[in-house]
This record gives C-alpha cells, sequence and structure tokens, in this order.
C-alpha cells in the first residue's frame, strides 16, 4: 500500500484546512475454485473502471482518499470506511461499506456529520468473458472496456459508459448519460434506463428483435431499418364485470427477424439506437 498526506484548503470561505490522505491498494484475486466466472463490484462514492482481458484472475487497485478535519480522525475514518475484497466459489466480490451506507446501497445522512469523508477510485482488470455485476452512487462514473459476458452496470449520480459489450446487459442511471457498443449481437433482452440522461447505444448492423423505446421529454432516433410491432395492452384495473386496459406508452418497433427485445427508457433526454460504423 502507498500512501499520501497533503492540505487541501476547504471550499466556502472555511476557516480550516481539510487533511487528506491518499492510500493505494493493488490485489490479485485468484479463487481457489477456479477460473472466475463472476465480478461484482460494489462502490459508494468515486469511480469504477473494469477493462477485460486474456488474464484468469482479477486484478485490484483501488486509490483510496480519506478527508478530515482533524488528523486525529484517521484511525476512526480507517475503522469505519473498509474496502472488502473476497472470494465466493468462482466469484469475485470487491465491496465498500460505511457508516452512510444504507438499505439497497444508498448514501443516507450528509458525510461530514461523521467528521471524516472516504472515496475509492477503483480500477478492475478480469477475464473478458466473465460474467460482471457494478454499482456505485456518487461522485463518480462507471466506465466498462472489453467484458464481453454479461454485465448489469447501475450508477445513481454519474454516467455509464460500455465498450465492446456481446452479452445480455443491463445499464442503468438515475441522473447521468448511458452510451454503449456493442460488438456482437446479444441473444438475449437488453435494458437501458435513465432518469435524467441522454440513452445512446449502437447494435453491429446484423442485429434481429425488437426495440422498445421510451422517453417523456426527448426525441428517439435510428438509423436501423424497422416496422412498427402492435401495440400490447396491459391490465390496469379490474372490476368485478369489466377490465380496463392500457397500451404500453413505449414505442415498440421490430428489426430484421424474430429476436431479442432491446428496452430503451429515460425521462428527460433522448434516445439514440445506431448500427455500428
Amino acid at each position: 500500500m502507498k500512501a499520501a498526506v497533503f492540505i487541501m484548503i476547504a471550499a466556502g470561505g472555511m476557516l480550516h484546512a481539510d487533511i487528506v490522505r491518499v492510500d493505494t491498494v493493488r490485489t490479485v484475486m485468484n479463487p481457489r475454485a477456479g477460473a472466475v466466472h463472476r465480478v461484482d463490484v460494489d462502490n459508494l462514492i468515486g469511480h469504477v473502471e473494469v477493462v477485460g482481458s486474456s488474464r484468469r484472475d482479477v486484478l485490484v487497485t483501488a486509490v483510496r482518499r480519506t478527508r478530515v478535519r482533524f488528523e486525529e480522525t484517521f484511525p476512526e475514518a480507517d475503522r469505519e470506511v473498509t474496502l472488502e475484497m473476497k472470494e465466493a466459489g468462482t466469484t469475485v466480490v470487491i465491496f465498500v461499506d460505511a457508516p452512510w451506507r444504507v438499505r439497497h446501497g444508498m448514501i443516507g445522512r450528509r458525510l461530514w456529520r461523521y467528521g471524516f469523508e472516504v472515496t475509492f477510485d477503483i480500477r478492475i482488470e478480469m477475464p473478458s468473458d466473465a460474467e460482471l455485476a457494478v454499482r456505485t452512487v456518487e461522485d463518480g462514473d462507471v466506465r466498462v472496456k472489453g467484458v464481453s459476458g454479461p454485465a448489469r452496470l447501475e450508477n445513481v449520480n454519474g454516467d455509464v459508459t460500455a465498450e465492446g459489450l456481446c452479452s445480455t446487459s443491463m445499464l442503468f442511471s438515475v441522473n447521468g448519460d448511458i452510451t454503449a457498443t456493442f460488438d456482437a449481437v446479444p441473444d438475449d433482452d437488453c435494458g437501458f434506463r435513465s432518469v435524467n440522461g441522454t440513452i445512446e447505444v449502437a447494435f453491429p448492423a446484423t442485429l434481429n428483435g425488437t426495440f422498445a423505446a421510451g422517453s417523456w421529454h426527448g426525441d428517439i432516433y435510428t438509423d436501423f431499418d424497422f416496422q412498427p410491432a402492435p401495440r400490447t395492452p396491459v391490465l390496469i384495473q379490474e372490476g368485478r364485470t369489466w377490465k380496463r386496459l392500457s397500451a404500453t406508452a413505449l414505442t415498440r418497433v421490430n428489426v430484421g427477424n424474430k429476436g431479442p427485445e432491446y428496452r430503451f427508457e429515460t425521462l428527460n433526454g433522448s434516445i439514440y439506437i445506431l448500427k455500428r460504423n
């Protein structure tokens, strides 16, 4: 582990200076059960970058930044905020625990109520064909490149970017853009969802399947040839002698022959479904 300590003057005209310590951890995870089949990364504050490669183990590089108002607070911050790395069968788990973690992995309360703030920027090198699940919440983006296995990538306040996807993938953000490119046509359903952000996804031109897309405050664009799909009625209310049906709010079109469903949803933003150049 490498560590560096420096002084940072706090913003907002405060008279005191914050003390920041930077530590770097580098670890190789090699499950005894055999080849790595899945990698789970659950961060709270900071970036997560994942690179798929030909290696059969998992290389974790984590940069920890601990910010305190008083130097004597460092030991408490070290105890309360931890980076946990473990192996469970053929799964590698990287997990950040902190007193501000609440149910569903969200952040509760103001961090400075604890007298310290800790962020992690995590970089992973992993087998390209392994399954991947990544999550972060604040002050960071999710960036993935060269992972051909199934992927689930989630962010709350930040972007999600993925290059070289090949399998079924689910990409979500609340306040951030979603950008993805596929090197191969996935053989199962995929989903891309944001609340406040643009969605841009590029697939090989050989794709077959159904696009289901919807934006409340944005437009939907595609350069794929398509045919409108029938609107499917949905049961939204039922009485003793009647049923109330509503067609789905998503625009549905068929591309090529029968295939998986690709779902794109955003509230504030446009959707771009493109052919790869």
